[in-house]
Formats: C-alpha cells, structure tokens, sequence
C-alpha cells in the first residue's frame, strides 16, 4: 500500500525538466508545525496527527501520519523549469497516473485554491491529492489511505490543505479557482462505479456538485 501512495505522490514531481528537490532542502518540525526555508513552506499538521521531516524520498518534505488508522499525508514539493499553469501541472499528473493503472477523478477546485483531484490504486487505496502552484515551484498535499476508512479523513485532509503557507503564484496564473461553488472533500472521495466514469471522460473541470460546501 504504502509503495503506490509512493507513487502517486511522486509523478506531480516529474513535471516539466527541472530536477526533483533534493533531501538537502531540510525542514525544521516542531511539534505539529514545520518550516521549510528552501521553499518558504510552512505547515502545520492536523490536529493528533504525528508530524515528520522526510528525507528518504527527494522532494518529499513533510509527513503525518494518523497512529489509529495508519494513514498519512505527505506534502512535496518541485521546483519548475519552465512557466507553467496549475491547470496544465494538474493534467500531466493525471495522465501520468492513469498510465500506471490508477483510477483518476476530475481536478476539482478547493477554497485554498489548491485543485484537488480524487485517486484509486490499482489496489484499492483510496487517495486525495491537493495540487498547489507557487513561485517559481509546486506543491503537492496527498491523503493515502484504505478505501474503507477514507471517509473518516476528509476533514484532516481539508484542514492540511488550508494549513499550508507557500509564497504567492504570480498573478498572471491560474492558481486561484473562478468556481463559484466549491465542493467538500467528502464529496471528492474515490468511489470506484463513480471514478470508472469519470476517468473516461474528457479532462475538463468537474461539474458543480450539490452538496453543502466545506466551513473554513
């Protein structure tokens, strides 16, 4: 399990030529909270989540991980070569990870004005991963864990999302939604009849779902 969450969250790191962050871009944690000088990165975990620097994986920067159920969110990060949009770093990834055999929801976008797009693994594994674009960098927010207890995480997963700090995109991006409507993140979760159709759809914003959306 944990080597496909590896996966999905290391593919938005493959964007564009520019190499992945290197494990030298350290993070100092304390406590629930962490910053990352390198990127001008702040984060604070969700509330009981146990908080890590990674240095394993490059590009991976934080971890928390939930010590009942075992799941885990990590945040990476990835510096661009190239200008680029959110919208076009969010579809690359999609593609890349349709290509490995995941099944891959619509990019939906968040009251951070992160897009998020809903994930199943080959195996099951239910994912949710927050794409965020900076200055000059990515950053990706990615919720692994096991379809049957993904409900009970939404709102941790919304709270990481709307916890991290990163510099400003510059304002001729598309970093911010213009939706009026923004969904929750229980209405994102993976579900495998629903997902099925949507990946064979074409890649354009989701349609507006009706369900209330998620309080700051």
């Amino acid at each position: 399990m944990r080597r496909l969450a590896l996966l999905a969250l290391l593919v938005p790191l493959t964007f564009g030529d520019a190499p992945p962050a290197h494990a030298a871009a350290r993070c100092e944690v304390d406590r629930d909270s962490a910053r990352c000088e390198a990127f001008g990165l702040s984060w604070r975990a969700p509330d009981g989540w146990e908080l890590v620097a990674e240095r394993a994986y490059p590009g991976v920067l934080l971890s928390a991980r939930d010590r009942t159920t075992g799941a885990r969110i990590s945040v990476a990060a990835q510096r661009l070569a190239r200008p680029t949009t959110q919208v076009e770093l969010v579809e690359q990834s999609r593609k890349a990870l349709r290509s490995a055999g995941f099944e891959v929801g619509a990019r939906t976008p968040h009251a951070t004005g992160a897009m998020v797009v809903a994930l199943t693994s080959p195996r099951g594994q239910g994912l949710l991963q927050g794409y965020f674009l900076g200055d000059q960098a990515a950053f990706t927010v990615t919720l692994s864990v096991t379809t049957k207890n993904a409900s009970a995480h939404t709102r941790a997963f919304d709270d990481a999302l709307r916890r991290l700090s990163i510099p400003a995109a510059p304002a001729t991006t598309d970093r911010r939604p213009t939706h009026d409507r923004v969904p929750t993140c229980d209405e994102l979760l993976p579900r495998r009849d629903a997902i099925g159709r949507t990946a064979a759809a074409p890649t354009s914003d989701a349609a507006a779902p009706t369900a209330s959306p998620v309080s700051p």
